[in-house]
């Protein structure tokens, strides 16, 4: 699989992806720091599925603001936090490590929560409005540099 940057054109809107991203970032800090955590305390590696009831358990109480993530995006990052793990336990790989904020520049979206069109790049957002999430769409534009290929 190949993937490829494009850069976003200057718009007022970016300031929210960014937000996104570092909120995607404390997600990944905070299960990586978990995991050493029970590691210290004696406790057996917390799988995927533990990290997932976990991050629900979260979202209600202590990081309210993670409801607003879009929960497929979670989902990936602690696959790929379960995965390095997974290859560090079968020796074929070293211990996971959190990755810096300022170099935590991407998240993955598979099935909902985006559309494309051209060069415009449109994503589902979460907001809080009148004792209600509600669904909004943000439309950002790229510089298209080269064509897509596949599905």
């Amino acid at each position: 699989m190949k993937t490829y940057k494009y850069r976003f054109y200057d718009q007022s809107n970016c300031i929210r992806l960014g937000n996104l991203l570092d909120d995607m970032w404390q997600v990944h800090e905070y299960f990586h720091k978990w995991q050493r955590q029970r590691y210290q305390d004696g406790l057996p590696y917390a799988g995927y599925e533990a990290m997932c009831l976990r991050v629900t358990e979260l979202k209600r109480t202590t990081h309210p603001h993670w409801k607003a993530l879009p929960s497929q995006a979670i989902q990936e990052e602690l696959k790929r936090i379960h995965l390095a793990y997974e290859r560090f336990f079968k020796k074929l790989g070293g211990r996971p490590k959190i990755k810096k904020r300022h170099k935590f520049k991407s998240f993955t979206l598979k099935q909902a929560g985006w559309s494309l069109k051209d060069n415009r790049l449109t994503l589902n957002f979460k907001k809080w409005e009148k004792d209600k999430w509600r669904h909004n769409k943000v439309a950002y534009t790229f510089h298209k540099h080269r064509e897509f290929y596949g599905n």
